[in-house]
């Protein structure tokens, strides 16, 4: 007896409509791996050079700024922050916070990430932020977002500080710094 072959036309027809669509979702796990190998690159590169003043890289283009260290002194105005939404750290939910510092010789003025703090999960109650005063030096490293942020909803800001985000969108943000007074922002 010979071995026959009975093929099911159900079977067939669905792997015929799903070979192409996995072996595309293969060949698009494989650029992506090639994109965050080139990002894990990039950073190491910027991060073996010295750090560089901020103010010499005002007019440079964004994709020459990514991960670029950079040094700064300034002041962070006093309760004019924002609040950055939705970051787990370590199982537990909270915001970082992002500072705005006046640079020396009033060069412009900068967003700075301070950190993650523990916050309330029902977003009844913001955290407390510790206060900074005085001059500050920093060194850190400049941060580029490599496309649009995926937002669930148009983000509303409004116009009480701190103010909480769901995303850095620099368009958004520069009306409500120029509100205050911020000129030149990096």
């Amino acid at each position: 007896r010979g071995l026959s072959l009975d093929l099911e036309w159900r079977t067939t027809l669905a792997t015929l409509l799903l070979l192409p669509l996995l072996t595309g979702l293969g060949f698009w796990q494989l650029q992506r791996a090639g994109e965050k190998a080139a990002i894990a690159a990039a950073w190491e590169q910027r991060q073996s050079q010295q750090p560089v003043p901020l103010g010499q890289l005002w007019d440079e283009p964004a994709e020459r700024l990514a991960y670029q260290q950079v040094t700064l002194s300034g002041e962070f105005i006093g309760n004019e922050y924002f609040l950055l939404d939705n970051r787990i750290y370590d199982g537990r939910f909270g915001v970082e916070v992002l500072g705005i510092v006046e640079l020396e010789g009033g060069a412009g003025r900068v967003l700075v990430n301070r950190g993650w703090l523990t916050a309330d999960p029902a977003r009844r109650v913001l955290p407390p932020v510790p206060r900074v005063t005085g001059r500050v030096e920093l060194t850190g490293h400049v941060y580029v977002a490599p496309d649009p942020p995926y937002l669930l909803g148009e983000q509303q800001m409004a116009s009480d500080w701190p103010i909480v985000l769901q995303a850095v969108e620099m368009a958004k943000i520069l009306p409500l710094l120029e509100s205050i007074g911020v000129g030149r922002v990096f």
